[in-house]
């Protein structure tokens, strides 16, 4: 595959340590130090790295942790010292829907940079609640490219943001008679919204906009985020959508012009706010950003039809629910709503 259609991977090693399922319980006092104990038949040789973390004296805890519940260690041990139980600490992480198994299974993904894969074995469930109900064609993931008429075509994930108009008028040397609205191509449908305040890292600053200009997408992030990162921060300026709050100061007008997408918050006053930008940059697109409250839903359909909103990102809270809603409705099904309500005009959405 090209180099410009692959995102370049490599396994890195954690920064703390995991919090795994299973431990084993390991009762030393009467052991008679058989010459094959019996944690020699751990099918994933957990025993070999513990003398290894113990010769090191390196952090022995996460060891435990590792436990992968092969159960052979506790099956063959002749005097009957080990056994395997659950982790309290791992069972209490999370909540209704990030559950422990999600967790672990994210944090595996991201320390080997591979997405793990079920095949005919999987029992589970093809549809749940929330996210889980959110079902998608993945033909482009299994199959990316197809065989056209020009002989062997990649499948284009790259998507548009911005205002389209619905018809274009050309004049006779072929140029469009009313002009074109300003629009940001980014190569794959995926930007990284800034984290909610208690979950914000400033460590994770720099990885993030590193991610958005390797992979060619967008990081949304305030000023003072912005300002926090580290020298040589202007090459990530074409990467960065600022959210820029209604009551804080704008960037610099040499920045205001560097950049092609802002954030601004919903308000009575936005159309006036979004003149203002666009007398600093015309070719600026904007987003309103609409989280979603008891009242998004009309709220964001209104928006939709005014003439000078470009885009609109749709926020829910963190599992995906409306917020400060007694009995929520999921981002899917409020999209749905929105997207079918005779919008006129071509409007992106995103959750976050």
């Amino acid at each position: 595959m090209p180099k410009k259609y692959h995102i370049e991977t490599k396994k890195v090693p954690r920064r703390l340590p995991s919090i795994g399922k299973f431990g084993i319980v390991d009762w030393r006092e009467d052991c008679a130090n058989c010459h094959n104990c019996a944690k020699k038949a751990c099918i994933y040789e957990r025993y070999r790295q513990e003398a290894d973390y113990i010769k090191g004296l390196g952090d022995v805890k996460s060891l435990f942790f590792e436990c992968n519940g092969c159960f052979s260690c506790v099956q063959k041990c002749t005097k009957g010292l080990l056994a395997l139980t659950v982790n309290p600490v791992y069972e209490n992480m999370g909540n209704s829907y990030f559950t422990p198994d999600i967790i672990t299974t994210t944090w595996n993904q991201a320390d080997t940079a591979s997405i793990p894969v079920s095949g005919a074995g999987y029992r589970g469930k093809f549809s749940g609640t929330g996210f889980d109900g959110m079902w998608t064609d993945m033909s482009e993931i299994v199959r990316p490219t197809r065989d056209g008429i020009h002989g062997r075509e990649y499948i284009s994930t790259a998507v548009d943001i911005g205002r389209k108009p619905r018809v274009i008028t050309f004049n006779e040397k072929g140029a469009p008679l009313d002009g074109l609205f300003p629009l940001v191509d980014i190569p794959i449908p995926l930007i990284i919204d800034k984290m909610p305040a208690n979950y914000s890292f400033p460590n994770l600053l720099p990885i993030f906009a590193d991610v958005a200009k390797q992979t060619g997408t967008m990081v949304i992030m305030d000023r003072k985020d912005y300002e926090a990162l580290p020298a040589g921060k202007e090459q990530y300026l074409p990467h960065i959508i600022f959210h820029l709050e209604n009551d804080k100061p704008l960037m610099s007008p040499e920045v205001m012009k560097k950049i092609r997408l802002v954030e601004i918050n919903d308000g009575t006053d936005i159309e006036k706010r979004i003149r203002e930008l666009k007398t600093l940059n015309p070719e600026l697109v904007i987003i309103v950003r609409v989280e979603l409250d008891a009242n998004s839903e009309q709220r964001v359909i209104e928006l939709a039809h005014e003439p000078f909103v470009e885009a609109i990102h749709i926020v829910a809270d963190i599992n995906g629910n409306q917020i400060n809603v007694e009995n929520p409705k999921f981002v899917k099904d409020m999209m749905r709503n929105i997207h079918t309500s005779r919008i006129s005009k071509v409007i992106y959405f995103f959750f976050g």
